[in-house]
């Protein structure tokens, strides 16, 4: 560390000497120092950890081994006073501890260390009396408005539901006649000071992720709470996606003429898989039957076939 503090003066040293008088051999001298202190630094950097792994051997605890490791994964460590020094007395107990920490917390803001000329103002202040006596004609104790409700519904995230399985999107969709309904049930236990026994307690869903799959008891309430539709409802509206896309594309476009010489059916003579690039609805990907690869060959229709795969009744329909 010594070292590291000595080349860093060095090299600023040689930089404002550079600065101050622009020369080749100043920029020489600027050069090396700046390549001495960075050589410096490095070195100690791999002797800093170094010395930091070498604590960790055959008889070192177990609790500092995974101190350890977690200050290498630079997870936060909570340092907790094991003893304190106060008037050349050193306490090591909890309770101790914090009576000499109330202790000197009480003498910092005592008047003792005001200044003579501040006393008289502070006693002045401290003899008037404090009216904490309130009334609902206040601001801060009027009813709960739409604006607010609305507001504060705005910055709510889309978190958990609670034991009543309301969410947050559910309330921010209401028509406006359940929004004011709402609103009398909020102002009404406003007004009352009274708030439901199960608002005093927060409710935590552990889900576990193992191999990119989620895996949960009810497959139902997982899929509620990550908001993810079930595989063939997702396979449905990818096919609803494919089918109002390629209703879209005009036939004039030049990207259609291939599709055309593929399939003289038209448009709605393509063909959709069923394997992965069906799901994804890219049919310009590998394996499907929609635009061609480049160095693959076109898929020619076999006479005596249908041109239209069972799989694609749905997106004909539509």
């Amino acid at each position: 560390m010594p070292d590291c503090r000595r080349v860093l003066c060095e090299r600023n040293r040689a930089y404002r000497l550079f600065k101050n008088h622009i020369s080749d051999e100043n920029f020489r001298k600027y050069k090396l120092a700046r390549a001495g202190a960075r050589r410096t630094i490095r070195q100690a950097k791999r002797d800093s950890w170094r010395c930091f792994v070498s604590r960790i051997n055959s008889e070192t605890p177990i609790s500092q081994v995974w101190t350890t490791v977690r200050k290498l994964n630079k997870k936060k460590i909570s340092n907790k006073i094991t003893n304190i020094t106060f008037n050349n007395i050193n306490y090591d107990e909890p309770r101790d501890i914090a009576n000499a920490l109330a202790r000197q917390f009480s003498f910092a803001s005592s008047s003792e260390n005001y200044h003579p000329a501040f006393l008289p103002i502070k006693e002045a202040s401290e003899l008037q009396h404090i009216d904490f006596a309130t009334g609902d004609a206040l601001d801060y104790n009027s009813d709960l408005t739409m604006q607010e409700l609305v507001q504060a519904l705005g910055a709510c995230s889309g978190t958990s539901p609670g034991p009543d399985e309301i969410r947050y999107e559910m309330i921010k969709h209401l028509d406006h006649d359940s929004m004011i309904k709402m609103l009398q049930v909020f102002n009404e236990i406003w007004r009352g000071h009274t708030f439901p026994n199960s608002w005093h307690f927060a409710h935590n869903v552990c889900l576990r992720v193992c191999r990119g799959a989620l895996c949960y008891t009810r497959i139902e309430r997982l899929e509620v709470e990550l908001q993810v539709p079930p595989l063939r409802l997702r396979r449905d509206q990818q096919l609803l996606v494919y089918s109002a896309k390629k209703s879209r594309v005009p036939s004039h476009l030049p990207g259609n003429a291939l599709l055309r010489q593929l399939h003289p059916g038209g448009h709605d003579a393509m063909p959709l898989t069923e394997g992965p690039s069906h799901l994804s609805g890219n049919p310009c990907a590998p394996g499907s039957t929609g635009v061609r690869p480049m160095g693959t060959r076109p898929q020619v229709p076999v006479p005596g076939e249908p041109s239209h795969p069972p799989g694609n009744a749905l997106v004909r329909h539509l």
